[in-house]
C-alpha cells in the first residue's frame, strides 16, 4: 500500500535562456525558502513519510543541501528513480509548480496539492478561472504554510477528498482542457 508523501518540486535556471513567467536570480533563493517552509509545516503522520524529489538538475542552486541546512536530515529519491515510480508508493503528491508533473499527476488521478508563489508564476487571464476552481476545493495554495497544514490533514485517507464530487469536478475540468 502506498505510504508515502511524495514532495517534488522544481528548480530553475541560474541563468534564463528564454523569456518565460518563472523565478530568477534572487527569487530562487526565496523559492528555495517556500520549499523548505512546506516541509517545516508538515505535522505528524505526514512529515514522517515525506520523500522528497529536487529537481533532477541542481542547475547551480544546491538545493538539497540549502534544504537539509535549514531542516536536518530529509529523505531524497535516489537519482535514478523516475517520477512515475516514485508516484507507486505515494499516497498524496505535493507539488510547488503547476507544470507537467501536475498536469500527468491529475491525469493518473494521484492525490495532489500544490502552491504555488504567484508573484513567481504569472496565469494568463483565460486561465484564472481554472486556477480558481483549484483554489477552491484545496488543491492549490497560494503558501507553503498553507498546503503542509492541507497535506497533513489529508494524509491518512486522501482519497476521501480527491475522489468527493467538489474535487472530482475540478479534476475533470483540468483534464479536459489541459
Amino acid at each position: 500500500t502506498a505510504s508515502r508523501l511524495y514532495f517534488v518540486s522544481n528548480g530553475f535556471p541560474m541563468y534564463p535562456y528564454l523569456l518565460y513567467s518563472w523565478p530568477i536570480g534572487f527569487q530562487i533563493e526565496e523559492n528555495i525558502e517556500l520549499q523548505r517552509r512546506f516541509i517545516a509545516g508538515l505535522q505528524g503522520d505526514a512529515a514522517q513519510a515525506l520523500r522528497v524529489r529536487p529537481y533532477p538538475q541542481d542547475r547551480g542552486w544546491s538545493q538539497k543541501e540549502r534544504l537539509i541546512a535549514g531542516l536536518g536530515r530529509l529523505d531524497f529519491d535516489p537519482p535514478q528513480t523516475t517520477f512515475i515510480s516514485g508516484l507507486k508508493d505515494s499516497r498524496l503528491l505535493v507539488l510547488d509548480c503547476l507544470g507537467t508533473s501536475f498536469l500527468e499527476a491529475i491525469a493518473y488521478g494521484v492525490p495532489t496539492v500544490a502552491f504555488l508563489a504567484s508573484r513567481f508564476h504569472r496565469v494568463r487571464p483565460s486561465a484564472q478561472a481554472d486556477f480558481d476552481l483549484l483554489k477552491q476545493v484545496g488543491i492549490l495554495h497560494d503558501d507553503p504554510a498553507s498546503a503542509a497544514s492541507t497535506a497533513s490533514r489529508l494524509y491518512g485517507d486522501p482519497y476521501v477528498w480527491w475522489d468527493s464530487p467538489e474535487v472530482l469536478k475540478v479534476r475533470h475540468v483540468w483534464q479536459k482542457r489541459y
